[in-house]
């Protein structure tokens, strides 16, 4: 028996794909034994085949000192609850953190005499048995909207190897290089990040190929993703989609789902072909819309709805248990991308689409009008009765704190909005301190 050398993160021999064990032989018997000799000396409660520079499936765990543990060729049944708390790592000396877990997990694998056995585990020998399991992940995200995805990636089974997202850019008036949000939470969590300016370029892809993923998660990237990058690795490139495929493919699915007045929304997640979101569909979650729903509240539900999909959806991938579905003609536009020109309000449409866009715009790019030569933005309003005598734009008659517009069908009740220099307020504060006189005309 021998205490190993254990390898560091950062060592490459962490990042490669461990083979099964097909027989046991002395040599491996002398690995296992060394493996725990070593695990013991690093006061560790588990160590794989590949810390101690050993491409093979074996693992070795002892969480109480007394009821020692040899898996070879392990594989993941089933896991249920979460626990979360300072983990530390015999590959990473001196450092620890807050991770979450499962709290129950089923394991099958073979002893050291390649016979089957199944092992379960509650709490920390469940958070041992846990290592090396999972996929290896590179993910592909940009703004807000992927990093809730990336999030649960990380506080799941699976290993995210690498980030890529957009380069930084200049934002605020001091032009000051600000990195994207997938890249904070990547520098936060400690995993490599690549901001190519065409993924598409040779030397990305084989950069990319390097890592040995089993599997791109693709968020909301920002660019479209080559041929080479889509047949990478074993299950290809897995889309999240804001919408309930095939309607709505397209750079904002979210917020025209709100202004077109759909019922109801939802996540798909999508095997990727060279096609506008036209892949294969994997797995879908419907999520209604509220009579209130802004595109900012959507997005905040299809965000989380589309982490918890992505990890049912590498599950089944894993299994075998998902069947791709053919996607048909989209009975919607392309949600084309939104600009800020697009909340300018036409007052001869009728209140009814109207009060669609304010809700679908907001709180970006928002909806707004002009009064009295400044911009007012247009946050929240209500359908109401008007007067088809007066022009679509006129303020209307109405009670104390009131504020009415006239469109080209019925009426809005403005309830909530912004003057330009102004902070935003309901309607009733506004007026108090501003006046708008009936007839006023807001296309002007």
């Amino acid at each position: 028996m021998a205490i190993r050398n254990i390898r560091i993160m950062g060592d490459e021999v962490l990042g490669k794909i461990c083979k099964p064990v097909k027989k046991m032989t002395p040599r491996t018997r002398q690995l296992i034994d060394d493996m725990f000799d070593t695990m013991y000396d690093g006061c560790g409660v588990g160590l794989a085949a590949n810390q101690v520079g050993i491409l093979k499936r074996i693992v070795v765990i002892d969480t109480t000192g007394e009821d020692p543990y040899v898996l070879i060729n392990p594989e993941i049944l089933e896991t249920s609850g979460s626990q979360t708390g300072q983990e530390g790592c015999l590959s990473l000396p001196g450092k620890a953190g807050i991770v979450t877990r499962p709290d129950h997990v089923k394991v099958k694998a073979l002893d050291e005499n390649m016979e089957e056995f199944v092992l379960e585990g509650d709490g920390l020998l469940a958070r041992g048995r846990r290592g090396g399991t999972g996929v290896r992940v590179i993910f592909m995200g940009t703004p807000d909207f992927a990093v809730g995805t990336l999030e649960a990636l990380v506080k799941s089974e699976h290993e995210v190897v690498a980030v890529v997202t957009q380069p930084d850019k200049p934002k605020g008036r001091g032009k000051a290089m600000q990195p994207t949000p997938v890249k904070e939470v990547a520098l936060r969590e400690n995993i490599p990040v690549l901001q190519p300016k065409k993924v598409r370029e040779p030397e990305v892809v084989e950069e990319l190929s390097k890592l040995n993923a089993d599997v791109i998660v693709v968020v909301a990237f920002g660019q479209i993703i080559p041929k080479t990058i889509l047949e990478l690795t074993k299950y290809g490139c897995i889309n999240v989609h804001g919408s309930l495929l095939p309607k709505y493919r397209g750079a904002a699915p979210i917020q025209w789902a709100v202004i077109d007045g759909e019922k109801e929304s939802g996540i798909t997640t999508m095997q990727m072909d060279e096609g506008l979101d036209t892949g294969d569909m994997l797995l879908k979650k419907v999520i209604p819309l509220e009579k209130e729903e802004t595109g900012g509240s959507l997005f905040d539900k299809l965000s989380a709805a589309g982490a918890e999909l992505l990890l049912a959806t590498l599950t089944a991938l894993e299994k075998g248990t998902v069947t791709p579905e053919k996607q048909g003609e989209s009975p919607t536009a392309y949600a084309k991308m939104l600009t800020k020109e697009m909340g300018a309000i036409d007052w001869n449409k009728d209140a009814v689409s109207i009060e669609r866009l304010i809700r679908g715009l907001n709180p970006w790019p928002s909806a707004y009008t002009h009064v009295h030569g400044k911009t007012l933005k247009i946050w929240r309003a209500e359908v109401v009765a008007g007067d088809e005598t007066k022009a679509p734009g006129t303020v209307l008659p109405g009670g104390k704190g009131e504020l009415l517009v006239q469109t080209g069908k019925d009426a809005l009740k403005i309830t909530e909005l912004q003057l330009e220099g102004k902070k935003r307020m309901d309607t009733a504060a506004f007026l108090r301190g501003y006046t708008i006189e009936e007839g006023t005309n807001l296309c002007c």
